[in-house]
């Protein structure tokens, strides 16, 4: 179980990592 939730993580991280540095980069940019 640990070992397919890891996997699992490790292919969604990328995604998640996306749409959060897209959304700190647009709200920096809108802040600044």
């Amino acid at each position: 179980m640990e070992e397919v939730k890891r996997e699992h993580s490790v292919q969604h991280l990328p995604v998640v990592d996306d749409d959060e540095i897209v959304g700190i980069l647009t709200t920096t940019n809108l802040a600044h």
